[in-house]
């Protein structure tokens, strides 16, 4: 997939102790490349990366930790849509600090993570990163996963002679639909400075707080930054009053594994255009600059010019208990809102949830008058390279290009999304078998798509081989196929194949006297259309059969030339 040039520099790199920012571009989960905003979109300019160059973590030294368990008992399981959803209490944060001397600086510094559900982690204070990459998990599956992702990270450049100070903030709650848990919250790190050294991992030692001030609502937030503990991820603050963490019985041999792909891009994005929201004409243009005036009872709003995937980080002066609710939007409908509930002075929150969005309103209410200081999105998605291109003499087609090029990047995050307004499961294979092909034409990206397809095995195997949408089973090997085609990667084939003939067996017992697909359990996903009565997202066996078993036909034929390729003559008839 990478050219033998590019191989041969690469591995030069590697052996000849390049600087810390080349050898992490190839040996970390990071993204160090420069990334470009420009009239053609957000991209990078660089494909560096290749999951055989990743740091090789064979054996952690860190345990899983959760909280304390003797003081915050009743905080230890985790809920999503699907796992402990009615069993866990009050959506809660649990808060992860580690104080560290350092004498000298390591030649190198790889910061090994993640959590369940999900984490965001800071070393002195700085941002580092955000995880884990999607586990992968079907529609309305009630089973924890048997597999978790980590990710590595080159942190040596926000280290510093003396105190150091690792600070994470876990999620025991679902931010997205398609995250997944084991049910417990737990927190795993190591910080090595080789291959065979560790300067820091995760035990008792280190200390931990059960933070409420973020609560989740169905899909919105409430941020009261009231209860939050003010400079708690920074090197100063003093952790003396919070308890020890708790060790929690998970497993690591076989159930870490790490993430073969890069981490998403971050990029921050200013509005192109403001106006203040009057009562008696909404949404009537203002020309002045809304930050640093003082607001009461009213709205703005922030106009970013297209729609995006993204985050957003806003910085207010306000007094206690000023509320900011913030209303993201692609048009009309509000996506994910955020009610932020100001402590007195200076206030700096960024979302941890990917939205999507063009407009954010903000609509503020203060007695004695709150100053918004700055407000910008954060673009994020997979990182691309706009490798393909497309130009015709009729501009509506090229115009269509950038549109779907666009389109297919924001749906492209730690896996392949149905959008960033839904991001449901990874089992929505149709959408992602789509957005794949998309994908090869306009960036050329094969590592996404390759841990889609290996999670979707795994989640199978899990299951049962059945999933939720009972066809786009079958369109994983559609995918899978398309995959190879692309790349011609052998080996994911073979290591693939037992679940592909596994999934095939089962659809066989589907078949009845004329091998027609009659008996399956059911025949999502068709269509959105309704023929007739009848609504073609889950038709009855006599109008969805057809469909699915010419699907399964096409499986077989992809399945008999897999087996052929890798010498199982059996089951290549």
């Amino acid at each position: 997939m990478k050219s033998n040039i590019k191989t041969l520099l690469v591995l030069f790199c590697i052996g000849t102790a390049c600087t810390s920012r080349d050898q992490t571009s190839t040996l970390t989960n990071d993204f160090h490349g420069v990334i470009i905003a420009d009239s053609k979109g957000i991209y990078i300019n660089d494909d560096i990366f290749s999951p055989d160059q990743l740091y090789p973590k064979k054996k952690w030294q860190g345990d899983w930790i959760g909280l304390n368990k003797d003081q915050y008992d009743q905080h230890q399981e985790t809920h999503t849509a699907w796992i402990n959803n009615y069993k866990a209490g009050k959506s809660v944060r649990a808060l992860f600090r580690k104080a560290f001397d350092v004498k000298e600086l390591p030649p190198a510094a790889i910061l090994c993570i993640t959590a369940d559900v999900s984490f965001r982690a800071y070393v002195n204070g700085y941002f580092i990163c955000q995880g884990p990459a999607n586990i992968g998990s079907d529609y309305d599956d009630h089973n924890p996963p048997e597999h978790w992702f980590f990710s590595t990270h080159d942190v040596k450049k926000y280290l510093q002679i003396g105190r150091n100070t690792i600070a994470v903030e876990v999620y025991t709650f679902d931010l997205a639909l398609a995250e997944t848990t084991s049910g417990k919250a737990k927190f795993i790190c190591d910080l090595d400075v080789d291959l065979n050294r560790t300067l820091l991992y995760t035990d008792t030692s280190w200390k931990c707080h059960l933070d409420t001030c973020l609560t989740k609502i169905n899909e919105d937030l409430i941020y009261n930054a009231m209860l939050e503990i003010p400079d708690w991820k920074s090197n100063h603050f003093k952790d003396d009053h919070w308890p020890l963490a708790s060790l929690q019985d998970a497993d690591k041999d076989g159930y870490l594994i790490q993430s073969q792909i890069p981490a998403t891009i971050r990029h921050p994005l200013k509005a192109i255009e403001t106006w203040q929201n009057f009562p008696q004409k909404e949404m009537n243009r203002h020309e002045c600059s809304l930050f640093g005036q003082i607001f009461y009872d009213e709205s703005c709003t922030f106009d970013f010019g297209r729609n995006m995937s993204a985050y957003y980080t806003i910085s207010l002066m306000a007094q206690q208990g000023d509320t900011v609710k913030i209303y993201p939007r692609e048009k009309s409908t509000v996506n994910r809102a955020l009610v932020y509930i100001c402590r007195e002075g200076k206030n700096i929150f960024t979302t941890p949830q990917l939205n999507v969005f063009r407009y954010l309103t903000v609509q503020v209410a203060s007695r004695e008058g709150l100053k918004i200081d700055s407000l910008y999105a954060l673009y994020s998605s997979y990182p691309t390279r706009y490798a393909g291109s497309f130009v015709c003499s009729d501009s509506f087609y090229t115009q269509l290009w950038d549109v779907i090029r666009w389109t297919t990047q924001m749906c492209m995050n730690t896996l392949y999304l149905d959008s960033p307004r839904h991001q449901e499961p990874i089992a929505c294979t149709g959408d992602y078998l789509i957005e794949s092909l998309s994908n090869y034409y306009a960036f050329g990206d094969p590592w996404l798509a390759r841990q889609d397809l290996i999670k979707t095995a795994r989640m199978l195997k899990k299951n049962g081989y059945d999933m939720f949408h009972t066809s786009y089973s079958v369109l994983w090997v559609q995918m899978l196929y398309n995959y190879f085609q692309y790349t011609g990667d052998n080996a994911l084939i073979k290591e693939l194949l037992p679940h592909i003939n596994k999934l095939n067996d089962l659809f066989a017992t589907y078949l009845d006297e004329n091998y027609l697909l009659s008996q399956a359990p059911d025949y999502m996903f068709m269509d959105w259309i309704k023929i007739d009565k009848f609504n073609a997202h889950h038709p009855p066996a006599v109008i969805g059969m057809g469909y699915l078993t010419a699907f399964y036909y096409q499986s077989l034929i992809l399945a008999s030339n897999f087996n052929q390729m890798h010498g199982d003559a059996d089951k290549s008839r």
